[in-house]
């Protein structure tokens, strides 16, 4: 007996509507957006932001170290500006030589994502929805510590591993990690 198999067989048997739930069910996503963690946005340095469609174009991304976010936005004139932020990144940090450049292109490329599941799930639900934004770190500031204070502000669905560790015990008592 094969679990794929299985499944497989059980889809097939599905009524319509439940073929719609399932479909309606693979965009649902556990968020959480708690007024008390925006105010950590004081903690944050001066940052210029820019933001561009995330798409297989190069862009004229910077060699430097920043932080970076991935948002989804449905751009229309018929509708007011709108987005929700997906997902927090860092681009190197002290120490290390990893840029904003190479990070995007992470992300246009498969094998930049393609051993990160729930970053594949991301790009493949919303391609074309997508929004990348990066801002460049002050000099001497830690990329990680930005990273952290911008993932509590936004707690982002297809973050795991880059949140405080209070912040990812409470998360894990929701059972959203």
């Amino acid at each position: 007996m094969n679990i794929l198999d299985e499944l497989d067989a059980d889809i097939e048997n599905e009524t319509l509507d439940e073929k719609r739930l399932g479909r309606l069910n693979r965009y649902r996503n556990n968020f959480v957006l708690c007024p008390t963690n925006f105010k950590f946005e004081r903690e944050l340095p001066d940052l210029t932001w820019r933001t561009f469609k995330h798409c297989e174009q190069d862009h004229e991304l910077p060699d430097e170290q920043g932080v970076y976010m991935i948002s989804i936005c449905i751009d229309s004139q018929k509708l007011p500006t709108n987005s929700y932020v997906l997902y927090v990144g860092k681009a190197g940090d002290l120490g290390t030589n990893n840029t904003i450049k190479k990070r995007y292109r992470n992300y246009v490329n498969f094998s930049g994502y393609k051993n990160r599941p729930r970053v594949k799930r991301m790009l493949e639900l919303w391609s074309g929805h997508l929004n990348y934004s990066y801002a460049r770190v002050p000099a001497n500031s830690s990329t990680g510590d930005i990273e952290e204070t911008l993932t509590t502000i936004f707690v982002p669905p297809y973050n795991t591993a880059d949140f405080s560790a209070e912040l990812k015990d409470l998360l894990k008592g929701l059972n959203i990690l």
